[in-house]
């Protein structure tokens, strides 16, 4: 479906100075002038970064104002709404936006989940449950009034059911699968899914993991390169020591809690917390936050280095041809600290258009 030309993201709603629903919007109009290809809107209910904005609301705005730009979640929380009610939204979206929609789409986080009194499951169990999801969502998107589909799951079921709402994509919206790496999770993006988009890794454990999914998509009978390979890196480019360090230290704040299997394989052991830390199971409070500012100091400077991309424009380049030579085909670009302006204009006038000429 996408095979090997080079895509390239940006990443709006994390953080300020991208956060409401209309610096959303804005940031996106930019993007697709400045040649980015897809513009990626997190789906949070909360967030440590302060989340703030519905991203299919904004999508849809966005797809009113844009023509080219590829729109993305990064990602949607499949337990917070029934697959039909979210399959007939992108259906929606697909059209509106003329076939310019991808479902991303996880296993979730506790913030999101519990503190909202919707139930959460074991990690397993999420999993079989997401890929029914899956199977119910495409199932009802083949679905008339002429043809209904029923499906009996151990989740979730239909009798009859349809959704008249029909979709520009043939056969299908694409599905994104966001995972940090969990062997299930592999599994299933080699089996079903038509993408992969982990966060907080090296180009190393990169490579690895996507040869994983590629195998297990030889073994399924589907052609491994089919599979968008997508990858966040967070850029700060800039020959500041000053705003480096700040952006360094922010970094390791995110890698401490979303990051433990590549702190684990680095051999970097976190001091005990009081609470939980980890970002899918952790639930946020203002003793959290200092409990993560704890962590971060045990992050070395050097796994920051080798998960996001900061330094000059040549060293920003060097990182993004890394992961790109480790298999990525879809940079996701999150440019939010450091000078975020800096970072847009040297993206737009010098990365961008180099990569596009050497990989496109």
């Amino acid at each position: 479906m996408y095979g090997k030309k080079l895509r390239i993201g940006l990443v709006v709603g994390s953080e300020p100075p991208i956060q409401t629903a209309t610096e959303c919007a804005t940031a996106a109009v930019r993007a697709e002038k400045d040649g980015f290809d897809s513009v990626w809107i997190p789906d949070h209910l909360c967030d440590i970064d302060g989340t703030i904005a519905d991203p299919w609301t904004t999508l849809s705005y966005i797809a009113a104002k844009t023509e080219k730009v590829h729109l993305y979640t990064a990602v949607t929380d499949f337990q917070k709404i029934h697959p039909a009610k979210l399959a007939q939204m992108i259906a929606t979206l697909d059209e509106l936006s003329d076939g310019r929609i991808t479902l991303g789409i996880g296993a979730g986080e506790v913030m999101n989940t519990v503190p909202y009194g919707i139930e959460w499951d074991e990690p397993s169990v999420r999993v079989r449950k997401l890929e029914e999801y899956i199977q119910v969502m495409r199932l009802l998107w083949r679905s008339g009034v002429e043809n209904p589909v029923s499906f009996e799951g151990n989740y979730y079921s239909l009798s009859n059911a349809w959704i008249d709402q029909k979709v520009v994509q043939k056969p299908y919206p694409s599905i994104c699968i966001g995972a940090f790496g969990s062997k299930m999770m592999l599994d299933l993006i080699g089996r079903v899914g038509d993408g992969w988009f982990p966060i907080g890794t090296t180009s190393a454990i990169y490579k690895e993991k996507l040869s994983m999914i590629h195998r297990i998509a030889r073994r399924a009978k589907r052609d491994p390169e089919s599979i968008e390979a997508a990858s966040l890196v967070f850029v700060v480019v800039t020959s500041d020591p000053g705003v480096i360090a700040k952006s360094i230290n922010t970094l390791k704040a995110y890698i401490a809690t979303s990051s433990r299997g590549l702190l684990k394989a680095e051999g970097v052991r976190l001091p005990a917390t009081r609470m939980e830390t980890n970002y899918q199971r952790m639930t946020l409070s203002r003793d959290l936050l200092n409990e993560i500012s704890k962590l971060a100091e045990a992050v070395p400077t050097s796994i920051v280095k080798k998960v996001s991309a900061t330094g000059s424009v040549d060293e920003v380049i060097t990182f993004l041809e890394d992961r790109i030579n480790a298999g990525a085909t879809h940079l996701v670009i999150n440019p939010s600290q450091g000078i975020f302006e800096q970072n847009l204009k040297i993206l737009k006038e010098k990365i961008i258009p180099y990569l596009k000429d050497k990989y496109t």
